[in-house]
């Protein structure tokens, strides 16, 4: 087979995961004999270099492959060709990474290619998927990944950072507030929202299946922009009241924060270091300077956020928001362990996984093992060149 060729497409977001992470993914592509050219996209750059890559992309006489992130990155893509898609007509095959809840890129997704192939990083993501009638022919389970080569990284207990966290942190106005600010003054609705927000806090339920049964328990019926909007809203709410009530249970850690503190939002403690925004290259240092890497992701909890194999990369413990996905890591002691969905005792349970440092030091080996056989970006793509027919 003449060697398939591919261009991988990444926002620009230097204080974000995503042109890393596709970077790290071309490099994986290349180890698997693919040849890459990486397009790095801003929305106010001339879409005239993006239309000449693929030209240039579609006159090879190999298979072909744009490889894009939630199916939106450029909007020349998602162009219409005599009716069909532009990515058809040029033998493209188009393979989309889903990063997010499905509910957030509806429009976008609805405008791929017929024979594409859509990734998408949590297993509860499939029946929801199913009932969108989006056009990819093919959907695989895509959770994120790590760089195939192994970051340096000190032994845990030399580590001068006990627990690092990244994102912004904001004070969750009162539901009721939040009501308010949706326009939502229904009660019965406010009830099922209310109770939503409790299943996915509490019980881990998929956000969108718990959103979706409680407004049909209780007769609503909402067109599919109705619901992806309210399903986007309620997930802002439900991540920003869980790290905020986590980070109040935590308030005797010694923890590092990369990212803003939102006007209003005062921490709990002054052993609390805020760094604020921080570009995602440094991120990732300070990570392998961490005995812990903090990832409260409640609405993620059967597939993984991408922090999670950094960290694991590089041999940092990830306390994570209750996963059905990692609990094989967790309960073999392989660089996870699984925050409780009740806060109440989460100090006493920090103390307890500070106390298992040597313990997860002594498993570091069998951590980075089992993450470069399970978790590394080329392990990630074989199923995907595989249903590509990239693979002999």
């Amino acid at each position: 087979m003449t060697m398939p060729q591919c261009l991988v497409e990444a926002t620009h977001t230097p204080y974000a995961a995503i042109h890393v992470m596709m970077e790290d993914i071309a490099y994986a592509l290349k180890t698997a004999g693919v040849g890459v050219t990486h397009y790095l996209f801003h929305p106010e750059m001339q879409t005239d270099l993006y239309t000449l890559l693929l030209k240039e992309l579609a006159a090879f006489d190999a298979p072909r492959i744009l490889f894009d992130i939630n199916g939106k990155t450029n909007p020349a893509q998602r162009a219409t060709h005599d009716g069909g898609h532009l990515l058809d007509h040029l033998g493209i095959r188009q393979i989309t990474f889903l990063v997010d809840n499905p509910m957030q890129h509806v429009e976008n997704l609805k405008k791929g290619s017929e024979n594409g192939i859509l990734l998408y990083l949590d297993r509860d993501f499939a029946p929801l998927l199913d009932s969108l009638d989006l056009p990819y022919e093919t959907r695989l389970f895509f959770p994120h990944g790590g760089p195939d080569i192994l970051a340096k990284a000190p032994p845990l207990p030399d580590r001068p950072m006990d627990l690092l966290y990244v994102g912004n942190i904001f004070c969750p106005p009162a539901f009721p507030d939040w009501l308010a600010a949706n326009g939502i003054g229904d009660e019965m609705m406010a009830g099922a929202l209310d109770r939503a927000a409790e299943r996915v806090l509490m019980q881990s339920d998929p956000i969108h299946d718990a959103l979706l049964g409680e407004l049909t328990e209780c007769g609503f019926e909402l067109a599919l922009a109705q619901r992806a909007a309210l399903n986007t809203a309620l997930e802002h709410f439900v991540n920003g009241k869980y790290r905020w009530e986590m980070i109040h249970n935590l308030q005797e850690a010694n923890l590092t924060v990369c990212g803003d503190i939102h006007a209003g939002a005062h921490l709990p403690s002054d052993k609390i270091q805020v760094l604020g925004p921080t570009l995602f290259r440094t991120f990732l240092d300070l990570t392998a300077q961490s005995k812990f890497l903090l990832n409260p992701v409640p609405v993620y909890r059967n597939g993984a956020h991408e922090r999670v194999f950094y960290g694991m990369n590089r041999g940092t413990v990830i306390l994570n928001s209750h996963s059905r996905y990692l609990e094989p890591e967790a309960e073999q002691g392989l660089g996870v362990a699984m925050i409780p969905n009740d806060f109440r005792n989460l100090g006493e349970w920090y103390q307890d996984q500070l106390a298992a440092i040597p313990a997860f030091e002594d498993r570091r080996e069998d951590t980075l093992g089992h993450f470069l056989d399970h978790h590394s970006w080329s392990k990630r793509l074989e199923p995907v060149l595989a249903a590509a027919g990239l693979t002999d």
